[in-house]
């Protein structure tokens, strides 16, 4: 397959979403990216369309999709993410965010993929989270949303590749991504002391995290890939994780979990 020459990018105002942009400009691809309100935003990256889009909006997504209907392909950058106690979320906040990082993305990624179909080619990124996978304590919600955004991404993968589209998830573990979190843990509440005491850990633990760089090397791997994987962990310390972790028992696993987090008992 022809290296991809239009490539759409969700979520480029910071962070992640924005390292990949600028990355792909230098290359000389023909990008656009998307952000909740680019009419806000006060250093555009130069050569970067940027196109309107909220994700938990279909009809924001319709719009995006009929101002940008052909690209050769889609980087599922956007997100948002939770974090408290699972007892302590409402159904409603939750639902907020499987909107963001999961019903929506799944919405946007059909529009374009009987494009690909058609075409016969094209390439489609999700970013996701190792967190996930090491189920971390206080972030089931954003956690449960990227697991739920993989299964779909690998099962889909199976689904487009007869017709030439390659379909992959990056994985990063700890990384300065920049996406927005919203910490939720009421005063009062039974799992406010160590609930505060795991927000500040990651505080701390994102504070020696890798930059996105990173990760942009990881998806210049899958373009230049004439058959990429379906799935990739972006930094060395993820892989090492994932790796020992099939050697270990579920209890060991969990211990590593809460550790990481500042949690002992």
């Amino acid at each position: 397959m022809n290296t991809p020459k239009r490539v759409l990018i969700t979520g480029v105002s910071k962070g992640i979403g924005k390292a990949i942009a600028l990355d792909l400009v230098q290359q000389g691809f023909e990008v656009y990216g998307t952000s909740r309100r680019p009419d806000l935003l006060t250093n555009k990256i130069g050569g970067v369309t940027y196109i309107q889009l909220d994700l938990s909006d279909e009809s924001s997504i319709e719009r995006c999709f009929h101002e940008l209907s052909d690209i050769d392909m889609l980087i599922n950058n956007a997100g948002q993410s939770q974090m408290g106690p699972a007892e302590e979320i409402s159904n409603n906040k939750v639902r907020e965010i499987f909107e963001v990082n999961f019903f929506g993305t799944l919405s946007l990624t059909k529009k374009y993929l009987s494009v690909m179909r058609t075409k016969r080619s094209g390439k489609v990124i999700n970013i996701g989270t190792l967190s996930g996978t090491f189920a971390m304590p206080f972030q089931s919600t954003y956690g449960s949303s990227k697991i739920a955004l993989r299964i779909w991404t690998l099962c889909l993968r199976k689904e487009m590749r007869p017709f030439g589209v390659h379909v992959s998830t990056i994985e990063p573990f700890y990384i300065n991504s920049g996406i927005q979190l919203e910490y939720i843990c009421p005063d009062g509440s039974d799992y406010k002391a160590i609930s505060d005491g795991v927000y500040d850990q990651r505080s701390k633990n994102l504070s020696k995290a890798v930059p996105p760089n990173q990760l942009v090397a990881t998806v210049n791997k899958i373009i230049r890939a004439k058959d990429p994987k379906g799935m990739y962990i972006s930094e060395r310390k993820g892989r090492l994780f994932n790796f020992i972790g099939r050697f270990l028992s579920g209890t060991t696993i969990e211990k590593i979990a809460c550790k990481t987090a500042g949690i002992t008992y």
